[in-house]
């Protein structure tokens, strides 16, 4: 099966009020931290954003239609770069590690399920593996401007995975 890893990265960062992607922690970029988790894994990794300077990180791959949301950033992707499975890591998760990512992977290519992570009861499908037929029900709903991630998940069937609180700490403010 042939996977792609997509880092979201088109958010205007509003509560944070500087871009997430390039905080340092531990001397590195939120970036460096997640493409560093995803390498392990031997899938092409491409971000979603519509900042130039992201590029310096890797493959960009712009909105088709901005300012729409984690939804329209996965639909852009899906229509440029096909694969059979999507890993999604949003830019503001930095502790995120190889051995969840992987089992992300593992959970999608055993059960041909698509998988998210949820932890302390709560879902995180900006930390998750979809399949490629998952990802295509995107466009229909950016069409009908129905942006928001947990609808479309109501649209297939899906698997959580329970992970640890700290490996999907997402940090939006200072």
């Amino acid at each position: 099966m042939k996977g792609l890893a997509i880092i979201l990265a088109g958010g205007k960062s509003s509560r944070m009020g500087e871009d997430k992607s390039l905080l340092k922690l531990h001397g590195k970029t939120f970036f460096t931290h997640i493409k560093e988790s995803i390498e392990g894994l031997n899938l092409k990794n491409v971000i979603s954003s519509v900042h130039p300077e992201h590029s310096e990180y890797g493959e960009l791959i712009p909105d088709e239609k901005p300012d729409l949301g984690p939804l329209s950033g996965l639909m852009s992707v899906y229509n440029k770069e096909k694969a059979d499975f999507y890993l999604v890591v949003s830019c503001d998760t930095p502790f995120i590690t190889t051995s969840i990512l992987n089992k992300l992977v593992e959970v999608v290519k055993a059960k041909n399920r698509s998988v998210i992570c949820e932890a302390e009861a709560k879902s995180y499908p900006l930390i998750a593996c979809y399949k490629a037929e998952d990802l295509a029900l995107i466009e229909n709903q950016v069409a009908q401007n129905k942006l928001a991630v947990m609808k479309w998940l109501q649209l297939f069937p899906y698997q959580k995975m329970e992970v640890s609180k700290k490996e999907v700490l997402n940090v939006n403010t200072k």
